[in-house]
């Protein structure tokens, strides 16, 4: 699939919704593509796809959108094969690709950046394009957040050559990408639905950073230990960042987000940026600007006198550095994190590790699980659920587990007072917390 070759043709994209599938419909708009897409609930991302000109269908059944006018239908990594829209697609011989083959197919092109790792990826991406954007590169960027100083959109069309993406590790996404340079933020057991084990993780990131281009760039953490131990082809340019030393503490002084997870991404787009022979002042400038992205850390406004911030946080490690910085930020004051677990499966297999990650909160409010549409396929634990998830904090600190989100704005009405923080946390729909509270 070459898009030159294929301009002005009509694409539909299943799964629009999805924050990488959407960045990626507005690259073919902007290749003179007409662009359409469906997805199975209205959201600010296909809002905001209909204001660039993209045709959008909410709909359970779009089917019948699918027809011989179609060109190519590109699909979110989460759709099955027995979707009715890849199967009529497939009735019809209409090419289809999934998310990860065409972007897949755009990196090889461009000269690529990719992000991956565990967490951070988004925040990182958004970095690196900004301080990319400093420099004058232009480039283009494709992200799984939305991010403020780009209107506040998931994607930024650029005329140069370069090309910044978040690279993700589910069902192996980004082995179909090839990168100039690769970030690895960290990499911890994760998407167990898939990889099942540890060691599969860590196979897909050796992998990985193997598709990299003859010479690419591979930026590790050095405080992760899997990173500091992988065994990278010799024809790669390795080099390592870390948040502490002599340019962490001058970049700690520069950036406005808090928490070491944030100053450690910092230090990675940084490291990044030096090595593509960016100057010093330019990077600072850029990153003293970051405001932050979507759902990272995002305030939202004041309910009855407390700050009420949106967090997309839904793994442990993820929970515990957010709200360690919230603690920085917020030393003395009480700190409610209302959390939405994501997926019964994660929640399974890491149980006792969302037991500890809410330290640092000072009551804890634990949402019903949200339900991942085509993840849901492994029998659930009767010992593993939110509700025992909310017994078990309970034991050490003080826990409630609310059915459903109006119990959530009950608890909170009751006993929110003024110079609290409520953090609303995962990455489900409990976002829509955060908007009922503060209207």
């Amino acid at each position: 699939m070459k898009n030159g070759n294929h301009k002005h043709g009509l694409v539909h994209f299943t799964g629009i919704g999805g924050i990488g599938v959407s960045a990626l419909a507005q690259w073919y708009k902007h290749q003179g593509w007409q662009v359409q897409g469906s997805d199975s609930t209205r959201s600010l991302v296909t809002d905001s796809l209909k204001t660039v000109g993209i045709e959008i269908f909410i709909s359970q059944n779009a089917a019948q959108k699918i027809n011989q006018n179609v060109d190519l239908l590109i699909y979110s990594n989460a759709i099955p094969a027995n979707h009715p829209e890849r199967e009529r697609a497939k009735r019809l011989r209409i090419r289809q690709f999934c998310y990860p083959q065409a972007l897949g197919e755009l990196t090889a092109q461009k000269k690529t950046i990719a992000v991956c790792g565990t967490h951070g990826k988004s925040t990182t991406t958004s970095m690196v394009a900004l301080i990319l954007e400093e420099a004058k590169f232009d480039p283009t960027v494709i992200v799984g957040t939305r991010i403020p100083q780009l209107q506040n959109r998931n994607f930024k069309f650029g005329r140069s050559p370069w090309l910044v993406i978040e690279a993700d590790e589910y069902r192996e996404a980004f082995l179909s990408y090839v990168p100039q340079a690769i970030i690895a933020t960290n990499v911890e057991a994760e998407h167990l639905d898939y990889y099942k084990n540890f060691a599969h993780v860590k196979r897909a990131f050796r992998k990985f950073f193997n598709r990299l281009k003859p010479k690419g760039i591979l930026l590790l953490n050095s405080e992760d230990t899997f990173l500091n131990t992988v065994k990278i082809r010799r024809d790669t340019r390795v080099r390592f960042y870390s948040h502490t030393g002599r340019r962490a503490k001058e970049i700690a002084k520069l950036i406005k987000v808090p928490g070491f997870h944030n100053l450690s991404n910092a230090c990675a787009a940084d490291a990044l940026a030096g090595a593509l022979g960016i100057k010093k002042q330019i990077r600072n400038h850029a990153l003293a600007k970051f405001k932050g992205t979507w759902r990272r850390f995002e305030f939202r406004g004041h309910f009855q006198g407390a700050d009420v911030f949106d967090d997309y946080a839904h793994h442990p490690t993820e929970i515990k550095a957010t709200l360690q910085g919230a603690r920085q930020m917020y030393p003395r004051a009480r700190i409610i994190c209302v959390h939405q677990p994501h997926h019964t499966s994660r929640l399974r297999h890491l149980f006792h590790d969302f037991v500890i990650a809410f330290a640092e909160a000072d009551r804890v409010i634990i949402l019903e699980t949200y339900k991942v549409q085509g993840r849901e396929v492994e029998k659930a634990d009767r010992n593993k659920t939110a509700l025992k998830l909310a017994e078990k904090i309970s034991e050490s600190k003080p826990a409630a587990y609310a059915a459903r989100p109006g119990d959530v704005l009950k608890l909170l009405k009751k006993e929110v007072k003024a110079g609290d923080v409520i953090i609303i946390m995962g990455a489900g729909d409990i976002t829509e917390i955060a908007g009922k509270l503060t209207v």
